[in-house]
């Protein structure tokens, strides 16, 4: 591992831990176990809020929940949510609720990162990745008309 951890570094990356697996076969997708996969993106996600200042961390989340709610990319950086105060964060989320109650065209589900592909391939759009390391998806439900 300490062979491992100098190549890592010397590429210019941060190590944040180790992950060992024995596996009587490899996933030809991953070379890891799905679970494993679950347990590598949970670690990240954990070590990325770890390493991040409060205000980053802050950032982070509100984005992801504008995401969740139903905000685009695009509407959610416009938002700036570094600044979005907590007040703020609540009326934008109650809003995009009360919006999307009057307007169900859309199903969300929550999986692990390694379900995200497939997912994506069924015809489900990606959200965004939870502190946990699932992430969230959403697509049009059967019968719901395009805009």
């Amino acid at each position: 591992m300490d062979e491992m951890d100098d190549i890592a570094k010397a590429a210019g990356y941060n190590v944040v831990g180790h992950v060992t697996q024995r596996r009587e076969a490899i996933d030809a997708a991953y070379c890891i176990g799905e679970g494993k996969l679950d347990e590598i993106a949970g670690k990240y996600m954990k070590a990325q809020f770890d390493h991040a200042t409060d205000d980053q961390a802050v950032a982070t989340l509100n984005r992801r929940f504008l995401r969740m709610v139903g905000y685009s990319d695009r509407e959610a950086d416009e938002l700036n949510p570094a600044t979005l105060s907590e007040e703020r964060m609540i009326e934008l989320l109650r809003q995009k609720g009360v919006n999307s109650q009057q307007n169900q065209d859309y199903e969300q589900d929550v999986v692990p990162m390694s379900k995200v592909e497939k997912k994506i391939r069924e015809g489900w759009e990606y959200i965004g990745q939870l502190p946990n390391g699932k992430a969230i998806v959403k697509r049009k439900k059967n019968g719901a008309e395009s805009t």
